[in-house]
């Protein structure tokens, strides 16, 4: 923090495992060192990305501290993004595999946030193009051998939920 005039952010797990919680004391010791927002993924280090998220910790650490502190984990549309504000009391949400193929879930998200109506979903051909102007810019940046490769796992994302996936 002394070495930057930029604000200096962290991000954070619950703790290491289920038997070292280090949660809130890690949380007060970003706060004393001038972190200005701290986002906690609500699971352990040990447990990746499954089981469920662990709100009820990551409200512990939000009362914690003093600073802004955002809700990280399972948030995939704005339902998601409302629970877990509500059951955390955190400031915000930070959305990151949930976002993969689903770049609209942000507007989504800011809408039900605010209060408002959510957005409706994208048609297959709003879905279609995004995609392929992710692709392409893939392309420029990597190469097309590489790229599209890559575009497999993408195209994936992208028609997760669609009926006939598999065929598209």
């Amino acid at each position: 923090v002394k070495a930057s005039k930029k604000p200096v952010t962290a991000k954070m797990r619950i703790g290491w495992d289920g038997a070292t919680r280090t949660g809130p004391e890690v949380a007060r010791r970003c706060e004393a060192a001038g972190v200005q927002l701290i986002a906690v993924h609500a699971r352990t280090r040990a447990q990746q990305y499954t089981p469920g998220v662990d709100y009820p910790a990551v409200a512990e650490i939000k009362r914690a501290v003093s600073i802004p502190v955002l809700v990280n984990g399972d948030i995939t549309d704005a339902a998601s993004a409302l629970r877990a504000v509500e059951e955390t009391g955190c400031d915000g949400v930070m959305v990151g595999r949930g976002a993969m193929g689903s770049p609209w879930v942000f507007r989504e998200i800011a809408a039900a946030l605010q209060g408002q109506p959510v957005p409706a979903p994208p048609t297959l051909r709003e879905r279609m193009a995004v995609m392929e102007e992710q692709v392409r810019g893939m392309c420029e940046e990597r190469g097309e051998d590489i790229a599209m490769r890559q575009a497999r796992g993408v195209a994936a994302q992208y028609m997760k939920g669609v009926r006939g996936a598999a065929g598209l």
